[in-house]
């Protein structure tokens, strides 16, 4: 730009020095001929007889005269207009000529593609503008929506399948797990015989219910025991447990306690008549699948008895209001904590194998609860539960939370619930299912691989100078906005003045030793159980949450990975994160022009 800038610079000074020559030349050859006419008109006032010639000669000059000042007049406007036309030129040229790349040509394609050229934009714009998209997508029967993120997560997939097929040698062990983890996952020759033994052997550690063991025991039953081991494989019935950074406080991790366990997402549907009978034969038949020695009427009961205990625990959950967040912040201390649970459980045992610490470390924690109404009313409706019934509920929220995971077989008992919460069932092809499950569980590893394909060092520099512009023009606008005060205007200038922006990847992703001791205590199954190879990836998900307590928190730490189509705020860390699979094609491409994704990625940009 510098250049091309310099090059017209010079060219209008040649031009300006051409014209100044020029217009001297000209006043030059007018003042000889003025100098003519006055010669002439002095010899002829001194002549008392002017002839016929003089006269003649006289009205010549004098057409020369005019004509020479017409001919300098026309001269002097296309010597002051020229250099505006070829600089007006030169610049229609440059930016006609600029888009008629290969991405510039498929992107114009795009646009015309989703118009619909009939419709007057002015009447109808929308229509105008969306019908050709609409037009050409449509929902198939396995799908519940359908949108440029779904398409663009789905591509990255298709890329990351495909580098995961690759069997280059690689000296990174995280690699090599990952790639395991997906061949095991791909895999049809795991068996139903290995599925139901594997989920048996996991059920054994959350209390023998007697939905699946005969020789279930009251005694036996150890509430706390079979708490701790779904919690530390990110199963959560009746709570959950996590650590967050503390909203009022940002330079320390807390522990967060949240109201958890349902089957249902919404209150309302445990009112449904429909859904109790679907609930109650998918349990039903799905526990006789894994060889209840129960008669299946018995198993219809206590199948039913679970749902009514879910009821009940839907009906003490609290709404939450997401729109003030000080409703959400109830700080308790490990005395109170303690006072809650202690007459149905022993929160004491439980932190300290949780965390794998003493109890005295506990005292000067900060306990974060969201819906402290929640564990008041828990405590009431634990006490009044049976306890076959608590150990039934715990086993079937494991078998619905590791089902997705089982072979098909498992899940057919499930459709009809499914399709009537959802109008659909949605299918997906197998290395779909792989694809995601791996980047679920390698999420920064796969990102690794994702970005060697996908995302350069121009890709960065186009969305940086994205962001500033942006940046810029939000700064420059704030004196404007009137609903804001003078205060929170500076305020807010202050805030987009220290915004910091992370795009595309964590940097820490460049150097793959760095990556290999992210996932170093990930240790897989080499017995090729894909079901086994789940539980160690949930427990070693929950590890890497549960050993912040203590650490301050890392201000360059992502809760994305870059395959994630998608973009967030963190408002502790005045901090804006745009994964790369998020500045993918349609929403963000380096190679089209900037105003174009102006456009698309910067209106997500512009949001967050």
């Amino acid at each position: 730009m510098y250049d091309q800038n310099n090059n017209v610079q010079d060219y209008e000074q040649s031009l300006k020095q051409a014209r100044i020559s020029l217009l001297n030349s000209t006043f030059d050859q007018l003042w000889v001929q003025s100098e003519k006419c006055s010669l002439i008109e002095n010899k002829t006032s001194s002549s008392n007889s002017t002839t016929k010639i003089q006269s003649s000669w006289y009205n010549d000059i004098k057409k020369q005269f005019s004509i020479i000042f017409l001919i300098f007049i026309i001269i002097t406007l296309l010597l002051f207009s020229l250099p505006f036309i070829i600089r007006s030129q030169y610049h229609a040229n440059r930016y006609l000529h600029q888009c008629s790349s290969l991405a510039c040509i498929s992107t114009s394609y795009r646009i015309i593609e989703n118009l619909n050229m009939n419709k007057n934009p002015c009447e109808n714009f929308y229509s105008y503008a969306c019908d050709g998209w609409i037009n050409s997508h449509f929902l198939t029967p396995s799908e519940t929506s359908i949108s440029y993120f779904k398409e663009i997560y789905k591509n990255n997939l298709i890329i990351l399948y495909k580098i995961l097929q690759d069997n280059s040698n690689t000296n990174s062990i995280s690699i090599k797990k990952l790639k395991t983890y997906f061949h095991t996952c791909m895999n049809t020759s795991n068996n139903e015989k290995l599925a139901r033994k594997t989920l048996r052997n996991i059920l054994q550690h959350v209390g023998k219910s007697i939905l699946l063991f005969k020789y279930w025991s009251k005694k036996n039953f150890n509430l706390v025991t079979s708490v701790i081991y779904t919690h530390r494989h990110k199963i959560n019935p009746f709570f959950r447990i996590t650590i967050t950074i503390d909203d009022k406080n940002n330079n320390y991790h807390c522990i967060y306690f949240e109201q958890s366990g349902l089957s249902f997402d919404e209150k309302f549907r445990y009112n449904d008549k429909n859904i109790r009978y679907l609930f109650n034969n998918f349990g039903t038949k799905l526990i006789k699948y894994l060889h209840s020695f129960l008669p299946e009427y018995k198993i219809s009961k206590q199948i039913d008895e679970i749902f009514l205990f879910e009821k009940r625990l839907a009906y003490i959950f609290q709404i939450k209001t997401f729109h003030n967040p000080l409703k959400l912040y109830h700080i308790r201390t490990y005395e109170q904590i303690q006072q809650w649970f202690s007459s149905w459980f022993d929160i004491e045992i439980y932190l300290e194998r949780i965390f794998h610490k003493d109890k005295s470390f506990f005292y000067n924690q900060t306990f974060l609860i969201s819906t402290p109404d929640y564990f008041e009313k828990l405590k009431q409706l634990i006490e009044i539960t049976p306890k076959y019934i608590l150990a039934n509920y715990i086993t079937f929220q494991v078998i619905q939370e590791l089902l997705p995971y089982m072979p098909e077989n498992f899940n057919q008992f499930r459709r009809p619930l499914i399709t009537y919460l959802k109008g659909i069932i949605e299918e997906k092809q197998l290395w779909e299912i792989c694809a995601k499950r791996t980047d679920d569980a390698f999420g920064f590893a796969t990102g690794a691989l994702f970005i060697s394909k996908v995302f350069d060092e121009k890709s960065q520099e186009k969305i940086k100078h994205i962001v500033e512009e942006i940046r810029l023009t939000f700064i420059e606008t704030l004196p404007n906005i009137q609903w804001m005060d003078l205060e929170t205007r500076q305020q807010a200038q202050i805030k987009a003045q220290m915004i910091i922006d992370r795009l595309g990847y964590p940097k820490w992703l460049e150097d793959e030793r760095n990556i290999d001791r992210f996932y170093q205590d990930l240790n897989l199954s080499s017995t090729n159980n894909p079901m086994i190879n789940i539980i160690l990836v949930r427990r070693f998900q929950k590890e890497q949450n549960l050993k912040k307590l203590g650490q301050r928190p890392d201000i360059e730490e992502w809760t994305m990975t870059p395959i994630d189509v998608n973009a967030y705020y963190a408002p502790w860390k005045n901090m804006i994160v745009f994964p790369a699979g998020i500045l993918q094609t349609p929403f963000f491409d380096a190679n089209i022009p900037i105003s174009l994704n102006f456009g698309s990625i910067a209106s997500i940009i512009g949001r967050k």
